[in-house]
């Protein structure tokens, strides 16, 4: 349930109906930390980024990247979920 088809066949690639997770996008199973992309960042681990901590579950946990914006600047993949 909430993966739906596209009538039109040139179309008809799998989509996320975003609107069940309109409430709260937190908890949208897309960033499940086994199934998904790992959940929000973490705010006791790394330096906050753009709003961001770093990630600690899920497949990307604690990847390191190498550029913020266009600065050379390694860090963490780090997000940061706005509370509702």
């Amino acid at each position: 349930m909430g993966q739906e088809r596209y009538d039109d066949p040139i179309l008809s690639e799998r989509y996320r109906d975003w609107s069940l997770d309109s409430e709260d996008i937190r908890d949208a199973p897309v960033w499940d930390p086994e199934l998904g992309f790992g959940g929000d960042g973490d705010a006791n681990v790394g330096e906050v980024l753009l709003r961001g901590h770093c990630v600690t579950n899920g497949p990307f946990a604690m990847l390191k990247i190498l550029y913020l914006e266009f600065e050379d600047k390694p860090h963490c993949l780090s997000r940061g979920f706005a509370k509702a």
